[in-house]
Order: structure tokens, then sequence, then C-alpha cells
């Protein structure tokens, strides 16, 4: 009789992308004398590489775990030259320690959140938004138009924080729109709910109670740019063009094209204002030897 395959675990899969990506540094250090920058996915590779010096090789290590778990491993044998970039995702809300001497973590929750909040934001939005729309919507929120959204996207973090927290494991795949926003830019907390457990196949919990804990959590106010997933900031923008805002260039403006944008605009003084900038400074001074800005 023949035996049937068992889906891998992910505490597996972790482990074995860990190991994975230890070996390719190892690999690639024969060939390879300079620094290496271990990030969570080709987004931030894509970012990161205009501003990196030519001697630091970028390898993409498919999310936190994969950064964490690899730089440990090569820390262990005392392997020179390795920084990694995370994520804070929910580490400064809930108090977790993130980082370490060769971990430079996000001032916010995430990569496309600093590029959502920074000034690439002014250059690209006027080429896909109507300027009066903008300036309506502005005037009727009384908060500038970024504050909009993340004020908007709020309630997402904090359900995506109520899972992350009661281990629920809702599905949050951003490759589909689940977001519901309405034609005045404002977010429908009990359709949010209602559209996460039904593509998390969770129907079975209780929508009253996670609607209750979404409006708990806003109530503890925490830092919208902690709270906030950079995913959903522009899931929002792009849904905003399409309802209320936007001109004719906005009708494909998809996240991912906005991503890319902001990801051209984003310049060289935008990425020295950050504290991921400094903090590669700082990997510097401690290793002489290497570069990577």
């Amino acid at each position: 009789m023949n035996s049937v395959a068992q889906p891998m675990s992910d505490s597996l899969r972790q482990e074995l992308n860990k190991h994975t990506i230890a070996n390719d540094i190892r690999l690639n250090r024969q060939q390879h004398q300079g620094s290496f920058l271990v990030v969570e996915g080709h987004n931030d590779a894509r970012l990161l590489k205009k501003f990196i010096d030519a001697s630091c090789q970028l390898i993409v290590a498919f999310g936190y775990d994969g950064v964490s778990g690899a730089i440990g491993l090569l820390e262990a044998e005392d392997f020179k030259g390795i920084a990694g970039v995370v994520d804070a995702d929910f580490s400064n809300i809930r108090n977790v320690a993130r980082g370490g001497r060769n971990l430079i973590v996000t001032e916010f929750h995430d990569l496309d959140c600093i590029l959502f909040l920074s000034s690439a934001l002014s250059s690209v939005l006027p080429e896909v938004a109507k300027e009066d729309r903008i300036k309506a919507l502005e005037a009727k929120r009384a908060i500038k138009f970024a504050s909009i959204i993340l004020k908007e996207a709020a309630p997402v973090g904090a359900l995506r924080l109520v899972s992350e927290v009661g281990g629920l494991d809702l599905d949050f795949n951003v490759q589909f729109s689940f977001v519901p926003l309405g034609n005045d830019v404002e977010t429908n907390i009990e359709r949010l709910v209602e559209v996460i457990l039904s593509r998390s196949s969770k129907n079975h919990l209780n929508k009253r109670e996670l609607v209750d804990s979404i409006g708990k959590a806003l109530s503890e106010n925490h830092d919208l740019k902690q709270l906030c997933c950079g995913p959903d900031l522009l899931e929002l923008w792009s849904k905003s063009l399409k309802k209320a805002i936007g001109n004719i260039n906005s009708t494909r403006a998809e996240p991912d094209i906005l991503r890319s944008c902001l990801r051209m605009a984003f310049s060289r003084i935008d990425f020295e204002a950050t504290t991921i900038f400094h903090q590669m400074l700082t990997w510097q001074n401690r290793n002489p030897n290497y570069k990577i800005v």
C-alpha cells in the first residue's frame, strides 16, 4: 500500500528555509568577499538595491523567520559581514524584542509603510488623483490624505493584531482584495470581519466578539504607523482612487503599481531620513571591513 505524503508543517518549512538561505550565503562567500544583506521579500530588495553599496549582495529570505533564522545560524559560526533587515510588524506594540547586533528593524510596521509615509507620496499622488477631490476629502475629514488612509487601515491592522495575539490564523492574503471601502473612503468594519471570516473558513468564530475586539484595540491608541500594515495602506489608496479621488490615470492603479511608483519616487534623502539607514551606519562602524551603504 502506497503511503500518502503529509503536507509540510509551517515550522518545518521555516526550519528548512533558514538552513537553505544560510547555505546559499556560505557558498556565495567563495566568490563574494563583501557584505551580505538578507531581506524578507523581493519588494524589499527592489527598494534597497537603489541605495546599497556595490560591495553588498542582497539575499531574499522570504519572511522574518528566514532572515532571523539564517543570520542566527551564521552568527553561531562567527560568519563575518552578514546583516538583515526585518519588519517591526507588531513587535513594538506587543513589546516583543526583535533585532540583534546583525538585525536591522524598520521604524514603522514595515517597509511599505515607510514608503507610503515618505515624501514619495506627494510626488505620486498628483499623477493618479484629482487635486480638487483630494482637497475636498481632506477638508471634510480635517486631516491630510496619508492620515485618512492610516485611519481607515487601522481597523484592518487591529484585526491582524487580534488574530496574531489570539492565534486565530485569519487569512489576510493581500493577493486578493479584502478591505471593504465605502465611497466616502471609510472602512466598513462589520463587513471587513465578515469577509475575513469567510475567506479564512472561520465562520464558527463570533463576528460580534471580533468587531468588539477591533474596537478595544483601537481604543488603546496605538501608534498607527506601528498598527497599520503597508500592503493594507496601498490597497486602501488604490480603492480610494477608484471610488472617490482618482483621475484617468488611476484606472489601473493597483497596489503593486502604486508601490512601484512610490519606490521610484523614494529618494536618497528619504532613505537617509529612516532609522534603517542609521542602523546600517552603526553596523558598518562595528564591522569596518564591510559596507552596506
